[in-house]
């Protein structure tokens, strides 16, 4: 029997049932003599195969359907953790704000860095920054012990001025604050029970319903007014200086004054420095409270408060 010769090879062309040589021949020889025009065929069968092969083993499968070792799967990079925001959080950060810089410092895009996630987030639990103060406010209220004053064996009084001194200081505590009280409307959750305490404590002074209330709200616009002014010149934020300094620096002032030109107040200058301490608080508050002592009548009459007060 005589040796096979490669019909490609022998010819250079391709005859009718001969594709048994097509799939042996050699793809990347140089084309013979009348195959130019299969050569891009060829090259297009290769490669499909080779994609298919690729796509196969992928799979866990060869071209001849034995399986094969798949590679381990890529694990993807772990991500550091993600910082969750919540009101507390943002009432937190808005807080730790105020306290550092005041009212300005508190920018909604400031929280979100303070907390550490994008300004969108912030407004997902408050429409605006307007609700984080008064949300923040709220809080501030909420922190007030009433502890120190519902005890009904104490007098009336001591447990006023017991009140009057726990929001003094809740307030102090973060000066940047104070002027969301004072600008802001008190209608939420812990301002009301708050004046429904304050309400009491006149009702057991024997306050009627309507002199209690605008006892109320004299003794809290004292309290707000008073804090107001203590925490004034506090525009850079930062806690109050301890209060002997902030007397010796506004007696330093005052020391100023031409005696000449204003002679009265030169001369009440050591007093008018303690304007801010807690001596002139209490003596302001004291005197409120022996004004209410006198309104108030033995049943509670509102328009024996009334007369009294006229």
């Amino acid at each position: 029997m005589g040796k096979a010769r490669n019909p490609v090879a022998q010819s250079g062309r391709l005859r009718h049932g001969d594709a048994g040589a097509v799939a042996m021949a050699d793809p990347f020889q140089a084309p013979a003599r009348g195959t130019r025009e299969r050569r891009g065929n060829i090259l297009d069968d290769v490669q499909n195969l080779d994609a298919v092969q690729q796509r196969c083993t992928l799979q866990g499968v060869d071209v001849k359907g034995v399986p094969t070792r798949m590679s381990a799967p890529t694990v993807p990079r772990r991500r550091g953790p993600r910082r969750a925001a919540s009101e507390a959080k943002i009432l937190d950060a808005a807080l730790r704000l105020l306290d550092q810089g005041g009212p300005a410092a508190a920018s909604v895009r400031r929280i979100a860095a303070e907390v550490g996630v994008a300004p969108n987030a912030i407004y997902t639990y408050f429409p605006d920054k307007a609700a984080v103060l008064r949300a923040l406010a709220e809080r501030l209220l909420g922190g007030v012990d009433h502890d120190v004053f519902a005890d009904p064996e104490e007098h009336w009084r001591v447990r006023v001025e017991a009140l009057a001194l726990e929001l003094r200081a809740t307030l102090t505590a973060h000066p940047g604050a104070v002027g969301l009280l004072v600008g802001g409307p008190l209608d939420g959750p812990s301002s009301m029970a708050l004046n429904e305490r304050l309400l009491q404590l006149f009702a057991d002074a024997g306050l009627g319903p309507s002199a209690a209330a605008q006892a109320s709200y004299l003794l809290m616009v004292y309290v707000f007014g008073s804090v107001s002014r203590e925490v004034a010149g506090m525009h850079g934020g930062g806690p109050l200086p301890p209060e002997p300094e902030r007397v010796a620096a506004r007696r330093a002032e005052l020391s100023a004054v031409p005696p000449d030109q204003f002679p009265l107040t030169a001369a009440a200058a050591v007093t008018m420095a303690g304007y801010t301490s807690t001596e002139q608080y209490l003596w302001g508050l004291r005197r409120i409270l022996v004004g209410l002592s006198a309104v108030a009548g033995a049943d509670g009459d509102d328009g024996v408060a009334e007369a009294a007060a006229r």
